[in-house]
């Protein structure tokens, strides 16, 4: 988030009951090695939000507790950011937060466009995820 007043996020229990928690992310690596450059960092289980044609073909139950999942990590953005910000999402795992990214999966996620019926998002490890309004 670009704005240092910008309202940090909540957790909720409609987030809890889809498999998103969102929580503070209460040690520095990313900020040390610059992996994350906003002001606010925080963690989520992004596993519970993937979205691939494989999941939307075969998974049936699977795809519709995603694509909740990840309705609602849009809502949020949505609601956070204001059009022109940007926010980062990282993906890796606890124990490897100090390693480095890998820059060829980062990607860009223009929120007002993006249609997470049509297209496909997955968490990759060491992927970084810019997200525009």
């Amino acid at each position: 988030m670009n704005s240092e007043d910008t309202k940090p996020f909540s957790r909720n229990g409609q987030t809890a009951a889809a498999g998103l928690e969102i929580g503070e992310f209460l040690y520095p690596p990313f900020s040390e090695n610059r992996i994350i450059a906003k002001p606010y960092i925080y963690g989520f289980n992004g596993g519970a939000c993937h979205i691939t044609d494989e999941i939307r073909l075969n998974y049936p139950e699977l795809y519709e507790k995603s694509l909740k999942c990840l309705k609602l990590l849009l809502s949020h953005l949505d609601e956070h950011l204001s059009e022109g910000d940007t926010m980062e999402i990282y993906s890796c795992w606890d124990s490897e937060t100090w390693m480095e990214r890998n820059p060829a999966l980062d990607r860009t996620l223009h929120l007002p466009s993006f249609d997470p019926l049509t297209e496909s998002i997955e968490f990759v490890d060491k992927q970084l995820i810019t997200v525009t309004k």
